[in-house]
Parts: C-alpha cells; sequence; structure tokens
C-alpha cells in the first residue's frame, strides 16, 4: 500500500541515540515529505551515517520514536531501497551485474529459493532505469566504479522501494559518472523518496529539495534557504565550494 499524499514519509520525534556514553544525535524532530529529494550534509562523525541506520531500522533511539512510511522501520523494509557507499564482493567470485540485481528479491523468496520469470523482468526493467541493460551478463568484478554504483542501485530498484537511500553515491566516481548517476536520480525522483547522504552539494544541487543538516542536532532547510555560512557552521570549518559547470571550475 503507497503512503498517501498527505503523510510523511519519514517522522522522527525527540530522538536521542547514543553509542556507550557518547550522544551521537539529539532532540531530533523532523518530518520529511514523500517523493522528495532530501540530502544528509555534516561533519564525519556528526551522525550522518547513524541517522540514515536509524530510518532504515537497523538501530534504535534510545529516546523517542523514528516513523517510516507511518510504520516502524523494521516492519516495512521491503518497501524500502538501499545502497550502502561500498559493496564487498569477491573478485573471484564470478557473479554477473543481472545477478547482482537479482540479489535484492532474495527477501521475497528465501535464501535458497530459484528466481522465477517476475524476478528476472524486474531485474532487465531496474538495470534499463539505470542506463545498463546492455552490460547485463558481464562479471561484477570488470565494471567500471561508475557501473557497480549504478548496478548497485538497480539491486535497490528491483523491489520497487517507496523510498531510496543513498549513502555517498558519488564517492570514487569521476565527473562523467557523475553525470550518469545525476541523471538516474532525476529519473527516480519523481517516483519515490530520496534520501542521500553526500559532502558534495554542487553535485545535488539540481534535483535536492531539502538539505539536512546534521552535527548532533538535525536542521531541515530547503535549498532556496541555505547558504554557505550555514553549511560552515554545520562542519565548524569554512568549506571550499565546487562547482560542476561544463568547465569544472572553483568558486
Amino acid at each position: 500500500m503507497l503512503t498517501p499524499p498527505t503523510a510523511s514519509a519519514i517522522r522522527t520525534t525527540n530522538l536521542f541515540f547514543t553509542y556507550d556514553t557518547r550522544w551521537v544525535l539529539e532532540a531530533v524532530n523532523l518530518s520529511i515529505a514523500p517523493q522528495t529529494v532530501n540530502c544528509l550534509i555534516g561533519p564525519n562523525g556528526g551522525g550522518k551515517t547513524t541517522l540514515l541506520k536509524l530510518f532504515l531500522g537497523l538501530l534504535k533511539p534510545n529516546i523517542g520514536t523514528v516513523e517510516v512510511l507511518g510504520s516502524a522501520p523494521q516492519s516495512v523494509r521491503k518497501r524500502l531501497g538501499y545502497t550502502p557507499q561500498h559493496a564487498l564482493f569477491d573478485t573471484l567470485f564470478p557473479i554477473t551485474a543481472e545477478e547482482v540485481v537479482l540479489m535484492g528479491r532474495l527477501g521475497r523468496h528465501g535464501l535458497f529459493s530459484r528466481y522465477n520469470k517476475a524476478d528476472k523482468e524486474a531485474a532487465l526493467q531496474a538495470l534499463n532505469e539505470v542506463g545498463l541493460v546492455s552490460i547485463k551478463n558481464q562479471r561484477f568484478h570488470t565494471l567500471s566504479g561508475g557501473q557497480r554504483q549504478r548496478v548497485l542501485i538497480a539491486r535497490a530498484l528491483v523491489g520497487d522501494p517507496e523510498i531510496l537511500f543513498l549513502d555517498e553515491p558519488t564517492a570514487n566516481v569521476d565527473p562523467a559518472v557523475e553525470h550518469q548517476l545525476l541523471n538516474t536520480l532525476e529519473r527516480l525522483s519523481g517516483k519515490m523518496t530520496l534520501v542521500l547522504v553526500s559532502h558534495d552539494l554542487g553535485f545535488v544541487a539540481p534535483i535536492v529539495q531539502n538539505v539536512l543538516c546534521i552535527n548532533k542536532t538535525v536542521q531541515l532547510h530547503t535549498t532556496e534557504s541555505l547558504s554557505s555560512s550555514l553549511i560552515e557552521s554545520t562542519y565548524g570549518h569554512p568549506l571550499k565550494h565546487i562547482h560542476h559547470g561544463p568547465d569544472c571550475s572553483h568558486r
């Protein structure tokens, strides 16, 4: 069942989280609307990955609540997609791009069940969504970094998620691949809620509506209200901003 248009895709209420005695997140109250593109920014150790794991139900808050699609995150995992920053695969294991994508259907049938016709059609559709149907039979370890990243996005899409979480989708890829990924995310933005972690606001700015500034506390801002001083206060020091125009010049 799809989320009602007026409901929040994600909502937190008075959320606190601690590792041992160190508070990582404090008094987080936010509401993310459905079918919006949202970027999490902040310094290393500021709580971005922790908040992402709370949204995914991989962690539970010490205080407060997290609701995803109107329920506890653990109960709606099949309606969520996730693309990690890094995926570890044995380079000697002969798995194809299509087989990696099919792994996103394992939760529907069990670990040792065979994929059916619907699974394979869904995998091809997901690969088509990221523009990689032509390399479906290539070994995953032979693909470029950008191709691997798009295959992992396809793996997350094959379950037809209502929310897609992406952790540093442009890490270790070149500007040409960034452009391809941006086009992919732009196509997806009208179909689902996107939540991504990225330090590169120059990359995501064309498609993002909201920016969550995270450094223990969380402040949600629209892109129109975001300023250099606000970003620098989030990171705690001046930042070098990069313009991703045709000349790739700094500003």
